[in-house]
């Protein structure tokens, strides 16, 4: 019986007109991101939102992420403008080439009804490369808009990200003479290959 109640549920959201598209613009919501290097030092910031479309009845849509709007949090002014021009460039997301990075939303499923919580599968498409990336989000109403919340994370290894891999070549040579210099602190410049997103959106 407790079966049948969650899945008639399911079924009721799927069915009611707010649920069965949504559309996003700027205005929607934000995209937080965030860098750690090994040695501790995080980079963080926001990335706006082009557009999108979303139907939870079909389980599909896509989100486009306008690449030329990431801004970084947390640092003075002058910093995070060589920071903004660095993850501009090729070492990074190569913004100028690839102005918009997607995320092409394949299937949603019920995680935990009574949570609104989804398992999302979806494909990230940065630099013109694609792969999968699955993550769980909670759906919801709100008034008569769609909510969406939840995070994930991606390697950057796999867009053509190499600068500063932490399995790049050469990071032992490079500890090994730093040690030998004395420096302590050459962890700091190794980034972590994963990227953490979180992501607050609302339908138009």
């Amino acid at each position: 019986m407790r079966k049948s109640i969650l899945i008639f549920s399911y079924f009721f959201l799927c069915l009611s007109p707010l649920a069965l598209a949504a559309s996003f613009d700027s205005s929607s919501g934000k995209v937080n991101w965030q860098g750690e290097m090994i040695g501790g030092e995080t980079h963080k910031g926001t990335i706006g939102i082009k557009s999108g479309e979303f139907d939870l009845k079909s389980g599909q849509g896509e989100i486009i992420i306008d690449m030329l709007k990431i801004k970084p949090e947390g640092m003075s002014q002058d910093r995070a403008i060589r920071l903004t021009q660095h993850l501009e460039t090729k070492d990074f997301f190569d913004a100028y080439t690839h102005p918009t990075a997607k995320l092409k939303i394949l299937s949603v499923k019920p995680e935990d009804p009574k949570k609104n919580l989804y398992k999302v599968s979806a494909d990230l498409t940065i630099r013109g490369k694609s792969a999968p990336n699955t993550f769980l989000a909670t759906i919801r109403e709100e008034g008569k808009s769609l909510a969406i919340e939840g995070e994930t994370s991606f390697d950057r290894s796999l867009y053509e990200q190499s600068y500063q891999l932490e399995e790049s070549s050469g990071i032992a040579e490079k500890t090994v003479k730093a040690v030998e210099a004395g420096v302590a602190n050459i962890k700091k410049s190794i980034i972590r290959n994963q990227i953490k997103i979180s992501f607050q959106l609302k339908s138009k």
